[in-house]
């Protein structure tokens, strides 16, 4: 049950990081490279994600 519970949380911050990331690659393409804050968070949000979607994998397959 717990697991569950842990898959369903990493599942949905997962879906709501791909949503900003996309929102947040949109207005950085619309602007101009002076914002470097942002382009470093939206670099290491996507790494994030890509860790965030590795574990929800790992646990998919230790539900089996």
């Amino acid at each position: 049950m717990s697991t569950a519970m842990d898959l369903n949380v990493l599942e949905k911050e997962i879906r709501e990081l791909e949503l900003s990331l996309k929102v947040r690659e949109s207005w950085l393409n619309s602007n101009d490279s002076k914002y470097n804050y942002f382009r470093q968070k939206h670099l290491y949000d996507s790494k994030r994600l890509s860790t965030l979607k590795k574990l929800a994998d790992i646990i998919k397959l230790n539900k089996r």
